[in-house]
């Protein structure tokens, strides 16, 4: 039985954009660009050899409308490859619509929210923001180019998002599940140890605007090693919705819109109700460095917003759990 890993290509540095050109050489001069708000000018600064033949502005969550209209418009059609500039919802969308016109995709990002702009997972919201589904493409992007002068202008909010991230991919698999699971934990240890000895003074850099070794080495797990770790395990057929993102996504329910915030409350709920105290207490001193427990501590679950949240739980998450449980350890948390 053979396996076949997909990974992306990856160009890193405050110079990187200067490597585009000899990257995309051989897919054609047209390309339609897919942006935030905040990114839509960055492909001026490139001296590209390239036709722009239009161009889309995402400002919403990835939601299916919008591909839909991607995939209906002619100059996205008539273009040669697709580059994604941004965030998790312009790459997230941008990878369904080239997955669906088979066009190559190069992904730009400049925010460290997630891994979307490697990995072959997007995930697609409604349009009241809650969760729909994981799209899972053919292929992750062709090449993503990480420009560590953009990454560092983005906010610190976006920086706790990719380290959450980070924390919650943990229970999406299991360790001894089979040899290239393995592999994955293997390398998600590896990405807890670097926020562990790097982190203090990474969120120093960070805020002070300043790429050093310690930041870099956030930076290349949160874009890198977690999408690495995601396109391995997204091969699985049984790959989907881990309970903690189940609890993370249903948070956004009731008006928890901070995506570091329900990651984090999702995490330490989780490890209550598996009554794994040392790993909490670990985790809880991680977020104290990070300057989220105050905020944990400062929200109160209402007994109705536990239940609304435990029926939205059950409404995105297809397998069973016990809901005494973990309405027990949401009260604990919102304590």
């Amino acid at each position: 039985m053979s396996y076949t890993s997909k990974q992306s290509g990856y160009t890193i540095g405050s110079d990187s954009y200067k490597s585009v050109n000899k990257i995309i050489e051989n897919y054609g001069k047209r390309v339609f660009i897919i942006t935030d708000d905040k990114s839509k000018g960055l492909i001026r600064d490139m001296d590209l050899d390239l036709k722009t033949n239009g161009r889309l502005i995402i400002k919403d969550k990835c939601r299916f409308q919008t591909v839909v209209k991607l995939l209906l418009d002619i100059k996205v059609q008539k273009s040669d490859m697709i580059f994604a500039f941004g965030d998790t919802k312009s790459i997230d969308t941008a990878k369904i619509a080239a997955d669906r016109l088979d066009k190559p995709l190069f992904t730009f990002p400049t925010s460290l929210e997630s891994s979307a702009d490697s990995r072959s997972v997007s995930v697609v919201y409604r349009e009241n923001n809650s969760f729909e589904k994981y799209y899972i493409s053919k292929n992750p992007p062709i090449h993503t180019f990480i420009n560590t002068n953009m990454i560092i202008n983005d906010s610190y909010a976006n920086f706790l998002d990719g380290i959450t991230e980070i924390l919650s991919k943990e229970y999406k698999f299991k360790k001894s599940e089979n040899y290239i699971n393995k592999i994955a934990h293997h390398l998600q240890d590896a990405s807890i140890d670097i926020l562990e000895e790097n982190l203090l003074d990474a969120i120093k850099d960070f805020k002070d605007k300043k790429i050093t070794k310690k930041l870099e080495s956030i930076i290349y797990a949160i874009l890198i090693n977690d999408g690495f770790i995601t396109n391995v395990i997204s091969d699985n057929p049984n790959y989907g919705l881990s309970f903690v993102d189940a609890i993370s996504y249903s948070l956004n329910k009731i008006n928890f819109n901070k995506a570091y915030l329900n990651k984090a409350i999702a995490i330490l709920s989780y490890l209550d109700y598996k009554d794994l105290e040392d790993k909490k207490r670990k985790i809880e001193d991680l977020f104290e460095r990070l300057e989220i427990m105050d905020q944990i501590k400062n929200y109160k679950l209402s007994k109705d917003d536990i239940e609304n949240l435990i029926s939205e739980i059950k409404s995105i998450y297809d397998k069973e759990f016990d809901e005494k449980n973990i309405r027990k350890s949401l009260m604990h948390i919102s304590k």
